[in-house]
C-alpha cells in the first residue's frame, strides 16, 4: 500500500474524513484538528529514524557490570611514622573485581579515622595518560602526623573514572603519641 493510500484510509478510518477529498485538503483539514499521528511516508518516517538515531543522547552501548570496571581493594599496607608525618606503602590493584585484568586507575583515596571517630580523607588523581602506568604499581607517600595523640587507623581505597571503589581494603594502624 503506497503512503499515500494509507494515509487517506487512517483520515477516513480515525477521522472521519470524507473519501474523495484530496490529500491538501484532508492535510490543512488535519492540521486544524491536531496532528497527523501515523500518517507520514516511508521516506518521512526513515528521515526520522536517521536523524533520531544521530541526535539521541547517552551511550549507545549496553550496560557495564561494576565488577568490570572497579579495581580490587588494595589488599596489603604499611603505615609507619617518619619525622614530620606518616609513611604509607602499598601496591594499587592490577585486577578488577572479577577478577580481570585492570586497563587503568583513576586514582586513590587516603582514609585517616581518629580515636574519637573523626575522619580524614585525601584523594589522588591520575592524569588521563598516567591511568594505565599506574596499574600494579608499589606507592610510597608521605601524609601529615595527626593532629592529636591516639590510636589511628589507615585505609587506601582505589578508586575508577567514576570514583567508584571497592569495599573490604586493607588496614592499618599507627600509635601517635603527640610528638
Amino acid at each position: 500500500m503506497e503512503p499515500g493510500v494509507f494515509c487517506r484510509t487512517f483520515l477516513t478510518q480515525e477521522r472521519g474524513i470524507e473519501m474523495g477529498v484530496s490529500w491538501r485538503v484532508a492535510r490543512k483539514k488535519m492540521d486544524r484538528e491536531g496532528p497527523l499521528m501515523g500518517c507520514l511516508s516511508a521516506r518521512s518516517m526513515l528521515v526520522l529514524l536517521l536523524l533520531g538515531g544521530g541526535l539521541a543522547c547517552g551511550v549507545k552501548a549496553p550496560p557495564v557490570p561494576r565488577e568490570t570496571v572497579v579495581p580490587s581493594p588494595v589488599l596489603e599496607l604499611g603505615v609507619r611514622p617518619d619525622g614530620d608525618g606518616v609513611v604509607l606503602e602499598f601496591t594499587l590493584p592490577a585486577t578488577r573485581l572479577d577478577g580481570g585484568r585492570l586497563a587503568g586507575i583513576a586514582g586513590y583515596r587516603v582514609e585517616r579515622t581518629g580515636p574519637d571517630g573523626d575522619r580524614w580523607e585525601r584523594e589522588v588523581r591520575f592524569s588521563f595518560s598516567q591511568r594505565s602506568a599506574m596499574v600494579g604499581k608499589k606507592v610510597t607517600i608521605t601524609e601529615p602526623l595527626p593532629p592529636r595523640p591516639g590510636v589511628y587507623r589507615y585505609t587506601v581505597v582505589p578508586l575508577d573514572a567514576y570514583g567508584s571503589h571497592p569495599r573490604g581494603n586493607a588496614w592499618a594502624t599507627l600509635s601517635h603519641s603527640g610528638k
